[in-house]
């Protein structure tokens, strides 16, 4: 008994080990399977490789050829901060001058005003002149002027200027018509 025993035992461990050979021959098609798969997906991949590769060199044309158009326009924009630079000096410039011509015509504007000043100052003048040349004219027409025209010549006739004799007759006048000099009021200063 033994020995069958032994033999079933033999057997079934052989049963045993043959389904473990059989599934292990399935694992190992499952296997190949996978490996033919991946393969497949290995060739497939290499396919996709060589087009990555293509598409990143374009794309590496592409942002050569942008770098390229943004070093160009980064170049201009320079060129239009150099541009902006000057014309905001000559702005500045331009500015000053302004001020200065605002300046210039302010002082312009007072001194015609102070020259319409004096225009209106100087008509007021003359008119007043012209009132007094009129008022001169009018006593010089008069009787009394001519009386005391008359008056003088007749004088320095008879008594010429810077002589003896008007000197001695100014003072005997003054003495008259003041006979207390002394007495005069003198103005305090």
């Amino acid at each position: 008994m033994r020995f069958e025993e032994r033999e079933r035992s033999l057997e079934s461990g052989i049963r045993n080990k043959d389904e473990y050979i059989g599934n292990l021959q399935d694992v190992i098609r499952a296997k190949d399977q996978y490996i033919a798969s991946l393969g497949w997906q290995l060739q497939y991949k290499d396919q996709y490789i060589a087009e990555y590769d293509r598409h990143k060199t374009n794309l590496e044309a592409v942002i050569s050829h942008r770098d390229q158009h943004i070093a160009n326009l980064e170049n201009a924009v320079a060129g239009k901060d150099a541009c902006l630079t000057d014309l905001k000096g000559h702005i500045h410039n331009l500015e000053d001058a302004l001020h200065h011509k605002s300046l210039h015509i302010r002082d312009l504007e007072e001194a015609l005003a102070r020259a319409e000043h004096l225009g209106r100052e100087l008509a007021r003048r003359e008119h007043h002149i012209q009132e007094l040349e009129a008022t001169l004219d009018a006593i010089r027409r008069s009787r009394g002027w001519k009386a005391l025209q008359a008056y003088y010549r007749s004088r320095d006739r008879l008594l010429p200027p810077h002589s003896f004799t008007r000197r001695a007759i100014k003072k005997i006048a003054g003495l008259l018509f003041s006979p207390f000099p002394a007495f005069k009021k003198k103005s305090v200063k």
